[in-house]
């Protein structure tokens, strides 16, 4: 437009007439006199609208139906993304830092093996009380390259702006927006789920496999008892035979119980994760902290003496144990009062 009110512009050429502007007054303003007024001549190939023949009737009432469809096109899609949203389904186009598109399925994303540590690394050091300046630091004196710049070596993707003269320079925005982006936090929550779910499947085969063995251990211990008793093996040598089997059956039982303990630890924290989540979803809006709120998020508070008993400065120990955290020893808690 600073062109043409400059006169730099003699003609414009579209595809058609909506490609000039989607709201349809705009664009008539622009076909009726913005462009007679600075002599621009103004032709959509499509329409066969050519404005050195005059002003074309049906024009106006085109330009308001690409307004409409345009409209129309925008509320289908905002439809699309919400419903595949609610299904629990990808909507963004961009790819985050950390993850990569799923081989089996291009639909999904799963973690990148190269990328996915650096992004635990981030959180757990920002979880540990380590500051963004701190953390950019540190991920580039380990010359750990920025997304802008991996993206770029990966696929030739310059939208994340790579600056190639400082290839391990991670600005602070960048972490910022890491830690403030919900799909980490969506995607550690399923990847967790997609853990439990295989190490559930693994676990059950292995423990029908062990079960078997040590079904066949009783049943090859009751045939050598057999041939003790009629004399086929002799007593030292059924003693020796046995306890070799006992032995094998005894680590076998062990390993079945650490199996057991841990789908059991599993079923647990998925309990209780979910519990946690229809909670949440009743306080989305926290005006002011209440008990009940407190309830809900935090399952109790340690509070430590001081280091130095009368000083002052010296601050006191508290470690918050929030309901969602399911350490390894509150669940071995918990399994323990169940027992």
């Amino acid at each position: 437009m600073n062109d043409v009110e400059n006169e730099r512009v003699s003609t414009v050429i579209v595809k058609d007439q909506s490609r000039l502007g989607r709201d349809y007054l705009q664009t008539g303003l622009l076909m009726e006199i913005t462009f007679p007024q600075y002599d621009v001549r103004f032709i959509a190939v499509n329409d066969g609208v050519d404005s050195i023949n005059g002003v074309n009737d049906f024009a106006g009432i085109k330009n308001y139906f690409n307004a409409l469809y345009a409209r129309d096109t925008s509320k289908k899609i905002r439809a699309v993304q919400r419903a595949k949203g609610e299904r629990g389904k990808r909507v963004g186009t961009a790819i985050p830092y950390g993850y990569m598109k799923d081989p089996a399925n291009p639909k999904q994303i799963v973690p990148d093996p190269e990328t996915a540590p650096i992004v635990k690394r981030i959180f757990e050091s920002y979880a540990s009380g380590i500051g963004i300046v701190k953390i950019c630091d540190g991920l580039t004196a380990n010359k750990i390259v920025s997304p802008g710049v991996y993206a770029f070596q990966r696929d030739g993707n310059r939208s994340g702006n790579p600056d190639m003269n400082r290839p391990y320079h991670w600005g602070q925005t960048t972490v910022r927006g890491m830690l403030s982006n919900q799909v980490y936090c969506e995607m550690a929550a399923r990847n967790g789920r997609a853990e439990a779910r295989k190490y559930s499947e693994s676990s059950e085969w292995e423990r029908k496999q062990i079960e078997t063995r040590i079904a066949q251990i009783d049943n090859t211990i009751r045939c050598l008892y057999e041939d003790r008793v009629v004399g086929r093996i002799t007593p030292e040598r059924y003693d020796r035979l046995a306890a070799g089997y006992e032995s094998e059956q005894n680590k076998l039982r062990e390993k079945l119980a650490v199996l057991e303990r841990k789908t059991a630890e599993l079923d647990l924290q998925e309990q209780y994760i979910r519990k946690f989540i229809e909670q949440a979803r009743e306080y989305i809006e926290m005006p002011r902290l209440t008990a009940e709120l407190l309830r809900v998020f935090i399952r109790r508070i340690e509070v430590f003496e001081k280091p130095e008993k009368y000083s002052r400065t010296c601050g006191n120990t508290i470690i918050i144990h929030y309901s969602f955290e399911c350490g390894e020893a509150f669940l071995a808690e918990e399994l323990g009062k169940s027992a």
